[in-house]
């Protein structure tokens, strides 16, 4: 885009967003079920009830291309949630090649467990963290052998995840930084504010979600905004007044991971990282993180 900050590069930025977002949105008309995170259905299926069509092959392809053309689309959205669906439906559609895992339900779902922890472990590069998630959140029945099956699914997700190096940096996620100072007492007085902030604000959100979410099931909303004509407005306006905030242009994770990287020994950093963090006015002439 054009750096002069004109409307051509307005347009674009505005433009692109929306269309990805609409496409996206497009797609799921092809499969429902792909809509979402996709995490309750999933929950639902391993706690014994059937959705044959939540796990299907057509839900894996629209989910997989609807997820690229969401996390493009500039929206505050991510992909966590999506990546544990869609390696239970790679699950899903590997265990019906085979006779064992096909006809045989709680074998499946053992499978589905597995995959579970192999999809967060994808999204967050932690193995035991995928492996908690499959048996806190999801799982119903998680005897000590889906465990360690759990785990080697996990840990082969992360090892696969290095070796292709998707983030090109040799990193498993596009988070991992590396900070040099250790925390001092005094910081611990904003971060306990910022905590309690960033908690005041995270329940009235989900309250406000919440109430968002049962109006939409009333049946004049329905009738009134379809789905892609409401996904489309919203991508709109995210695009349109997050385009002269800085903070709010690039993905979300190059974001974080410059907000958390250090300044000190930035020169072995990628050029996209030192400028963003240029950009975001984190770091001085010097090297010296603004905060200190």
């Amino acid at each position: 885009l054009p750096e002069d900050g004109t409307m051509v590069a307005y347009a674009c930025y505005v433009g692109f967003g929306t269309f990805a977002a609409c496409l996206s949105a497009t797609l799921v008309l092809l499969a429902p079920t792909a809509r979402g995170s996709g995490i309750p259905e999933v929950k639902t299926i391993l706690g014994g009830f059937g959705m044959p069509h939540v796990l299907s092959f057509k839900t894996l392809v629209v989910k997989c291309f609807g997820l690229a053309l969401s996390s493009g689309s500039g929206m505050s959205l991510g992909k966590e949630g999506p990546l544990v669906h869609v390696a239970c439906c790679w699950a899903n559609v590997l265990s019906s090649l085979g006779g064992k895992y096909s006809l045989h339900g709680g074998k499946k779902r053992e499978m589905l467990s597995a995959a579970a922890a192999a999809g967060v472990s994808t999204a967050f590069g932690s193995p035991l963290g995928g492996v908690l998630f499959s048996y806190e959140e999801v799982s119903s029945y998680f005897p000590p052998w889906v465990m360690w099956r759990a785990f080697f699914a996990a840990v082969t997700a992360c090892v696969t995840l290095q070796a292709i190096n998707l983030q090109g940096n040799h990193q498993l996620t596009e988070y991992t930084v590396k900070y040099n100072h250790t925390i001092t007492i005094l910081e611990y007085i904003p971060f306990t504010l910022l905590g309690i902030v960033c908690g005041i604000f995270g329940a009235t959100f989900v309250e406000l979600n919440t109430r968002w979410a049962v109006m939409k099931q009333s049946p004049a909303y329905k009738s009134r905004v379809p789905i892609v004509l409401e996904v489309t407005i919203i991508a709109a306006i995210t695009g349109a007044s997050s385009y002269y905030v800085p903070a709010c242009q690039p993905i979300m994770g190059s974001v974080i991971h410059a907000c958390f990287e250090s300044c000190e020994g930035r020169e072995g950093l990628e050029p996209a990282s030192v400028e963003l963090m240029d950009t975001l006015g984190l770091c001085d002439d010097h090297g010296i993180g603004i905060s200190r």
